[in-house]
């Protein structure tokens, strides 16, 4: 599983460093897929959501977590559109 989980995100540092260019093929489609949703879960891992009640209250910001909820959502929004536009072709 490790091995896996470095492969995709070895996959998503050469997109994001630009050794890689062209179109994706389905197998990087797959990586950053992958990549994301493991990051989403490392995040709200450490923000305390576990289920879609503690994904919508809102967060106090006490504790400096307002920045990671930003970055939580905005995966999300990238993933959620990378899964629209692979699913309409």
């Amino acid at each position: 599983m490790r091995t896996a989980k470095s492969a995709n995100a070895a996959v998503v540092h050469e997109w994001l460093t630009g050794t890689r260019d062209g179109a994706l093929t389905r197998a990087d489609e797959q990586a950053w897929l992958r990549s994301l949703t493991d990051l989403r879960l490392t995040i709200a891992d450490r923000l305390g959501i576990v289920d879609r009640d503690t994904a919508d209250n809102g967060l106090d910001g006490d504790d400096g977590s307002i920045g990671l909820r930003d970055v939580y959502d905005w995966l999300g929004y990238v993933q959620e559109h990378l899964v629209v536009t692979i699913s309409s072709r």
